[in-house]
């Protein structure tokens, strides 16, 4: 009898808000877009979800009988959680995966990353080494050697370090790196042809402005056109942009790992970005980007950092909707307002908008080829 690896999805999702509400249910839609690929991949044995919603958990039921659902309750550390869920279902070969990540893998790609871990010993498959949204590992019981992780971002470091585990990180592409983890991935996602399909039926429902999007993707196919990248950007995502379009590109790379060395938890984040906005204020810093590019992808999470902020995530999903009427943090507020009226496109993100976002936006721009994780 062949091996197969167990499936473990965790969405949560807060629903206070409207814009809160639209990121969980987004999450939750991908969540059955998984289960619906997975099913079909032979490799791939029990398949458990993890929800803190009833209700979704009751749509699971309908939609995926096959499917086992754990709901939350009480206070949610994601470390102890998944190591709770491994250990609970005896699981020996987890993969684990957030709602929102992995949404363009193909089942092929399912299938390599579970038959790479299911024929092998004390090994894991990442999609991202140093910062992982989705892990798969054998055996089970290593997720008891190491310090249970506060997020996903450390889980494969942590299994590769502590656990000994050999480390297989996949080459880094759309399919690999676009996460929904702010509203404007889910502007991307939804501008992309290979959006999954309940995921695309959701978000046509949703009726998010897209012009942005569309103002970004016209600079990305104009010849010379110039395009800067600032915040948490790698090296790999500034080559594909320059690979892949006819622009010229400028980076202000900086703070990356900013969660995981501790920098951000100090208050010692400081950004180039963070000095000129207190020079010349918010819209003096778009007047000044706007001097050396024709389209800002702005990772505004370090820049929030650098002010000693983190609003809360209603303000800063509004932030990156474009949308600064409602948001109650008064410096968000005015940097909002200002790159909303920009004299270039400005798109204002979190670190996936620069990493998995950039890939992505780069596809549809050049006509969306269909995403592979392995190419």
């Amino acid at each position: 009898m062949s091996a197969h690896v167990e499936l473990i999805l965790m969405v949560g999702g807060d629903e206070t808000t409207p814009e809160e509400q639209m990121m969980a249910e987004a999450w939750r839609a991908a969540t059955l877009d998984w289960l619906d690929r997975a099913a079909r991949v032979g490799s791939i044995g029990r398949m458990l979800v993890a929800a803190n919603s009833a209700r979704f958990a009751a749509r699971i039921r309908a939609s995926h009988p096959d499917a086992e659902v754990a709901l939350d309750s009480g206070a949610f550390h994601f470390g102890r959680r998944l190591r709770d869920l491994v250990t609970a279902h005896r699981l020996a070969r987890p993969f684990y995966a957030g709602g929102g990540s992995g949404i363009f893998l193909t089942e092929d790609d399912l299938r390599w990353i579970s038959d790479t871990v299911a024929q092998g010993e004390n090994r894991l498959v990442a999609n991202n080494f140093y910062s992982s949204d989705l892990v798969a590992f054998t055996p089970g019981e290593a997720i008891g050697r190491i310090e249970p992780p506060d997020t996903d971002n450390d889980l494969a470091w942590r299994l590769a370090r502590q656990a000994g585990l050999e480390a297989l990180a996949l080459p880094p592409s759309v399919a690999s790196l676009f996460d929904l983890d702010t509203p404007v991935d889910l502007m991307i996602c939804q501008a992309h042809p290979a959006c999954p399909p309940r995921l695309r039926a959701y978000l046509d429902g949703v009726g998010l402005d897209l012009s942005p999007i569309r103002r970004a993707l016209e600079v990305l196919r104009k010849p010379g056109a110039r395009v800067l990248l600032a915040g948490r950007v790698g090296a790999a995502a500034r080559a594909y942009l320059e690979a892949h379009t006819p622009c010229t590109v400028a980076v202000l790379a900086e703070e990356r790992g900013m969660r995981a060395s501790g920098r951000m938890d100090r208050g010692e984040v400081r950004t180039v970005l963070g000095y000129l906005l207190g020079e010349r204020g918010p819209e003096g810093l778009f007047q000044a980007l706007a001097e050396v590019a024709d389209l800002v992808l702005l990772d505004s999470r370090v820049l929030l950092s650098h002010l000693g902020k983190w609003p809360t995530n209603a303000d800063r999903y509004r932030s990156d909707l474009l949308r600064p009427d409602d948001i109650a943090d008064p410096a968000l507020k005015a940097i909002t307002q200002a790159a909303a009226a920009a004299p270039v496109p400005v798109l204002l993100g979190g670190h996936s908008l620069v990493s998995g976002g950039l890939y992505a936006l780069v596809d549809i721009a050049q006509g969306a080829p269909e995403p592979q994780a392995r190419q």
